[in-house]
């Protein structure tokens, strides 16, 4: 029989179940049992780090219609795999969903992890951010199970997990100065400010996460690990010149980097965005240039 990625976490789901089943009496959930069957757990854990949409599939409520997109499955792997990415696209691309559900992702199979989102505007960035957390708990309620404490105010999110992984919020600011985080996000990096990106936010992650045995893992790709999220914007700017430098990174170090993007045509094809919408908006006339290219240009312009 041929094995397909796709047949792997059925045979280790089958593996685990028949680990566990020590006696037909016996059912609950010890200490020992879960000893016997660590090895199957680290292959498990080690397979759905590479293929985290696999994992989103096989944690998908049985009444629940929710679906993966393929781009969804090519970026959630992107942000797993890889220590750099970038990627430019339009509105309704669902950017700030995939973000926080890659962090969640990152913050459940990674013990101690600390994730951060960095916006240019943190009140708007933790609205956005908690509205996203709640869709994925929505979707998936077995993640509740995975969280500690939540912490949510007008400029302030935070997760705590029972792991010790921490996923949070930060602004692009002096204030942030001194903090320490292991990876992060930087959402709408056409709105940041490049030098204190540089200055502030890239020296959170100085210091790199130890795993559970105590030691650092000079392999780990969460550590310092950065993601790039943003519109088409100007070239010549702070976010246009980050991606042709990672460009030029996954060109001669394939396995480092990673950059893709998506133009419109992408979330009509899915039904997230009415294409009429779109063409209403170039039918408006000049007020609605913007608009016109925030949801429907992928390219990076001139300044005029």
């Amino acid at each position: 029989m041929a094995i397909t990625v796709a047949s792997i976490p059925d045979e280790m789901s089958i593996r685990l179940i028949d680990s566990m089943k020590e006696t037909v009496k016996k059912e609950v959930l010890t200490e020992e049992r879960i000893a016997k069957i660590m090895p199957e757990l680290r292959k498990a854990f080690s397979f759905y780090r590479e293929y985290p949409d696999i994992y989103i599939d096989k944690i998908t409520p049985p009444e629940s219609n929710f679906k993966l997109f393929f781009y969804q499955r090519l970026f959630l792997r992107a942000v797993m795999r890889y220590k750099y990415v970038y990627g430019t696209f339009t509105r309704a691309f669902s950017k700030s969903f995939l973000c926080v559900g890659a962090n969640l992702l990152r913050c459940i199979f990674f013990p101690g992890a600390k994730i951060f989102i960095a916006a240019g505007g943190k009140e708007q960035g933790a609205n956005i951010a908690k509205e996203k957390i709640e869709e994925w708990l929505d979707l998936f309620p077995i993640f509740e199970k995975e969280i500690k404490t939540k912490q949510y105010t007008r400029d302030y999110v935070r997760l705590i997990f029972k792991n010790k992984s921490q996923f949070d919020i930060v602004a692009v600011k002096e204030s942030t100065r001194g903090g320490r985080r292991h990876a992060g996000t930087i959402e709408e990096v056409i709105m940041v400010d490049g030098v204190k990106l540089n200055e502030v936010i890239i020296p959170l992650m100085n210091v790199s996460r130890r795993a559970t045995c105590g030691e650092v893992d000079p392999n780990e790709v969460l550590n310092k690990s950065q993601t790039y999220i943003t519109t088409a914007g100007f070239k010549g700017t702070f976010a246009y010149q980050k991606l042709i430098q990672i460009l030029v990174w996954q060109v001669v170090s394939p396995g480092k980097a990673f950059v893709m993007g998506g133009s419109w045509r992408i979330p009509v094809m899915h039904n997230l965005l009415d294409k009429t919408f779109v063409q209403d908006l170039k039918a408006d006339g000049e007020p609605s240039v913007s608009a016109v290219k925030t949801f429907s240009s992928d390219h990076w312009g001139w300044f005029v």
